[in-house]
């Protein structure tokens, strides 16, 4: 079961590390039996068991620093290296890129919040977030604006408070 873990100080380092744990885990199974595996087949199950589970809530994960997604970026080159049949020291961004066709973390993070928002313009989206995406063009009274023109989206007003 994959859920998102909150911790204290919501900077996800809780969740950042069961999840890598886990995807280790099943990279470590899949390397036992990836011998006998086709380079189609390897994929296939990596992304059942591993990709899915990096996708998996990633855009909430969206600015945190990079010493946290390193290390979900450490699963996906290990990931990589499996399906690959990759040398541990050899480098795998460019067999990521042009064989797999796979974005590096903070680039998936980055993407799934944009189609996130497109969805939202789109309208197929969920209504509540629909209500957090809205152009600045289709507010009355904001047509005039320069950012109405820009293709800008209306940034809700939210009051925080810290202890």
């Amino acid at each position: 079961m994959m859920r998102c873990i909150l911790d204290q100080e919501l900077n996800f380092s809780v969740h950042i590390n069961q999840l890598t744990r886990s995807c280790y885990y099943q990279l470590h199974q899949l390397h036992a039996v990836s011998c006998s595996l086709s380079h189609d087949t390897a994929a296939t199950l990596v992304h059942a068991f591993v990709t899915s589970r990096l996708d998996h809530c990633c855009s909430v994960l969206v600015g945190l620093p990079l010493t946290l997604t390193a290390h979900l970026d450490r699963v996906l080159r290990s990931a990589a290296r499996l399906i690959g049949g990759v040398p541990k020291y050899t480098s795998i961004s460019g067999y990521m890129r042009d064989t797999l066709h796979w974005l590096p973390i903070r680039q998936r993070i980055f993407y799934r919040v944009a189609v996130l928002v497109w969805h939202c313009l789109l309208g197929i989206a969920p209504v509540y977030l629909q209500e957090l995406c809205r152009p600045v063009l289709t507010l009355v009274g904001r047509q005039a604006l320069r950012s109405s023109s820009g293709g800008k989206l209306l940034v809700p007003r939210v009051s925080t408070s810290t202890m």
